[in-house]
């Protein structure tokens, strides 16, 4: 299981580009995730600046083609990391507008069909740590039902199954977002293409009790299939 691979935030090496207080988002708590693949590396700085957040981050990085994440937020939010693997980010987070701490999860479910149990065991096992109001980004590589995916063929019933009854058990909500259906897709046009929403956010009532209005906007990546999500906690967007 992923869970016993998690290690010391202090071994992270991250660097990030400086940007001014101008640049920021304007009156917005906001978070920023984005998977950290080998090819992804240099999308990091900038996805960060199209989102307008600051120097603060943390960086996973993949081991071969599998898993990494990047995790930026805002000067208004401080964020302790926890623990970490190249699937998931662990951090008790704060922000300036109030006292309570809450857990934010970063999380990549696995790529492979036959290993997505594994995943589902890591999301489960860090639904037990902190107990705080806590919410989860991330690309889980699966779906909940048919109705957000388009084109090719049938999803296992099984597999949808098994990613709901995670989600039930870890008592997480989905969040929707702002921004298109689908977060990834593949091939051009006609019978090849295939769009599915896998990049998303769930919380717990605590949370979402927390922040009545955030919102998860969906941003398209210039250099990934998938979109970038950002979590505004004041549910306030950037102007475009």
């Amino acid at each position: 299981m992923h869970a016993a691979k998690v290690g010391n935030a202090g071994d992270v090496n991250v660097t990030w580009k400086q940007k001014s207080r101008e640049e920021l988002v304007p009156g917005c708590e906001a978070m920023s995730l984005m998977e950290q693949g080998p090819r992804k590396k240099k999308e990091c700085v900038g996805e960060g600046k199209t989102v307008g957040l600051e120097k603060k981050g943390r960086k996973i990085n993949s081991i071969g083609k599998s898993g990494g994440l990047a995790l930026l937020w805002s000067e208004d939010v401080s964020v302790d990391i926890q623990t970490f693997s190249y699937r998931h980010i662990n951090g008790v987070c704060q922000t300036k507008s109030m006292d309570a701490k809450w857990k934010f999860i970063g999380f990549y479910g696995h790529s492979e069909t036959t290993k997505r149990y594994e995943a589902w065991e890591l999301l489960k096992f860090l639904a037990r740590l902190q107990p705080l109001p806590w919410i989860c980004i991330g690309d889980f590589n699966e779906i909940t039902t048919m109705s957000e995916k388009w084109g090719g063929g049938g999803r296992n019933s099984s597999q949808m199954r098994n990613f709901q009854q995670t989600l039930e058990s870890c008592e997480l909500f989905d969040l929707g977002i702002r921004g298109p259906k689908y977060t990834w897709s593949i091939g051009q046009s006609g019978n090849t293409l295939i769009k599915e929403r896998l990049d998303r956010g769930f919380a717990n009532h605590d949370w979402c009790n927390l922040f009545p209005e955030a919102e998860i906007c969906v941003e398209a990546s210039t250099n990934s299939n998938h979109t970038l999500l950002t979590l505004c906690l004041s549910g306030q967007q950037r102007p475009r």
